[in-house]
């Protein structure tokens, strides 16, 4: 049979009240009262009835988490930093995986309306009208991560993907090179872009012609970017230099390279984005864009937890871009 707080009460020889306002450090108790009553629930083997505590305080301190999948070290980066800051509040996590799919997110938020969790992390796939109805219907608190949505005035807190493939191009024109072809894997996010944005921004703040860079949109696929390179290297029609979308589909184009004895500077240069822990192994060491993804959870979570406690005011939004930063190696 579980303990209850008058069983605690009975043995600490206080009131059930008293016991109440220890276990939910109130003010208005003794220090050493309060010491005492926690030693002897701890001895018992109290456990609070979370159930009964929700119905009070209208809190289940659950924070649900909408993110495309945890197969890569990105995604475990941002989800470890969620779950470190919301367990140190006193929060647990429930994760939702969407797995890229607008049609599971869609759903995902047209059930976690029914259920009760004190606020959401949104990691969205999509930006219809269909999602932005969705959201609006959602009474609770939610911050989005590394994306964000325009029609929205929300919280997010995400990795400045402008500046991220400015310095990749940028880096890219300071080396020498004047071709280059840029594989975009997501042209229809908010990522992809910016991304885009970005690289056309380097290229026209260097005073070049806007056409030395190709932008290419790409399939998430390491397969994919091998066969796309194998035509570029059949027709003769490489560039100096690709910039690619992830560490991992530059993998793609290195190998269709490296097959074909086309050498990683030397005749055609390579940068990717994400620095995975894999990118400074390779030969050569794969030139990369780093981006903050353990900040970017702790964050998130921050930026919620400060709503959901009305630490700061509904209306007040907290918005912040996080900086990436060149890691230069040799396939530049």
């Amino acid at each position: 049979m579980s303990v209850t707080i008058k069983d605690v009460a009975a043995k600490a020889g206080v009131s059930a009240i008293t016991v109440s306002r220890a276990l939910n450090n109130k003010p208005d108790i003794n220090a050493d009262t309060k010491r005492r009553i926690l030693d002897i629930a701890q001895q018992l083997g109290y456990v609070p009835n979370e159930l009964a505590k929700s119905l009070v305080t209208r809190r289940t301190n659950v924070i649900a988490i909408l993110m495309p999948g945890v197969s890569d070290t990105l995604s475990t980066e941002k989800l470890d930093a969620i779950n470190g800051v919301c367990f140190s509040a006193g929060f647990t996590t429930l994760f939702c995986n969407t797995k890229n799919s607008a049609t599971t997110e869609l759903e995902f938020l047209r059930q976690i309306q029914s259920k009760r969790v004190d606020g959401l992390l949104l990691f969205p796939s999509q930006k219809g009208d269909e999602y932005i109805a969705e959201l609006q219907k959602i009474t609770v608190p939610y911050v989005f991560l590394n994306r964000f949505s325009s029609v929205l005035d929300c919280d997010y807190v995400k990795n400045d993907n402008v500046y991220g493939s400015y310095i990749a191009v940028q880096h890219l024109l300071q080396r020498g090179y004047r071709s280059i072809t840029y594989l975009c894997a997501r042209p229809n996010t908010t990522t992809g872009q910016e991304r885009i944005i970005g690289s056309k921004k380097a290229v026209r703040e260097a005073g070049l012609p806007e056409d030395l860079l190709k932008i290419t949109n790409v399939e998430d696929s390491v397969a994919h970017c091998y066969n796309l390179t194998l035509d570029l290297i059949k027709n003769n029609s490489l560039p100096d230099a690709f910039a690619v979308w992830n560490d991992i589909l530059a993998l793609g184009v290195r190998k269709a390279l490296l097959e074909n004895g086309i050498k990683i500077p030397d005749d055609v240069a390579l940068i990717g984005y994400d620095d995975l822990v894999f990118s400074e192994y390779l030969h050569p060491p794969l030139t990369t864009i780093k981006q903050q993804n353990f900040e970017l959870g702790e964050l998130a979570a921050e930026f919620l937890i400060n709503k959901i406690e009305k630490k700061i005011l509904p209306e007040e939004k907290q918005q912040l871009e996080l900086k990436p930063r060149l890691i230069p190696r040799q396939s530049t």
